[in-house]
C-alpha cells in the first residue's frame, strides 16, 4: 500500500509541477526506489545503499550538467529508510549506512544548496530557490535563521503575506 501511495503521488506531482527539472528521471527514480520499500526491514543496508546511491548518482549528474535538480517531494518516503536501518540493521551496518546517507547531503552542499537540504517549500511565495540570496545574506550576517524554509518565510513576509508558524 505504501508503494502504491508513493507511486501515485510521484506520478501526480510529475504531471502537475511545471518547474520540475528532469521530470522523467525524477518519476522513474522515485517510483523505482519506492519498489524497494518492502525490503527495508529484511535488507535495510542494501535498500539504503541503493536508494541513496541512486540519489547521489543523479546529484553528481546534475552537478556535472550544471542543472539544479531537486527531485520530487514524493521522495520524502526515503526518510523512513534511515529509521529502518537503525531499527533492523546491526551496529556495523548502521554506521556504514549513515555514511551512505551522508553522501547525497554532501553533494547537495557542493551543488550550491547551502544547507544540505532541497526544500522547495511550496505555497510559500516564490519558494526556497528564490530565497537563496536571502539565506546566504542571513548566514553571512551570523543570523540564527539558517534554513532555506525560514528564508522562504522571510521572503513571503516581505511580499505582504502573513507568515506561517
Amino acid at each position: 500500500l505504501f508503494v502504491l501511495v508513493v507511486v501515485v503521488a510521484a506520478t501526480v506531482e510529475t504531471f502537475t509541477d511545471d518547474q520540475l527539472v528532469w521530470p522523467a528521471v525524477s518519476l522513474v527514480t522515485t517510483a523505482g526506489l519506492a519498489f524497494l520499500l518492502p525490503w527495508r526491514r529484511v535488507r535495510p543496508l542494501l535498500v539504503v545503499a541503493v536508494s541513496f546511491g541512486t540519489v547521489s548518482a543523479i546529484e553528481v549528474a546534475s552537478i556535472l550538467g550544471d542543472v539544479e535538480w531537486d527531485g520530487l517531494n514524493a521522495a520524502a518516503f526515503m526518510l523512513v529508510l534511515p529509521y529502518a536501518l537503525a531499527r533492523w540493521a546491526s551496529g556495523r551496518d548502521v554506521g556504514i549506512g549513515l555514511g551512505v546517507v551522508a553522501v547525497p547531503i554532501a553533494l547537495s552542499v557542493v551543488a550550491g544548496d547551502q544547507f544540505g537540504v532541497n526544500c522547495r517549500c511550496r505555497g510559500w511565495g516564490e519558494g526556497a530557490h528564490a530565497a537563496r540570496p536571502i539565506a546566504s545574506e542571513l548566514s553571512r550576517n551570523g543570523s540564527e535563521e539558517r534554513t532555506a524554509c525560514a528564508s522562504a518565510r522571510y521572503s513571503r513576509r516581505s511580499a505582504g503575506s502573513p507568515a506561517r508558524s
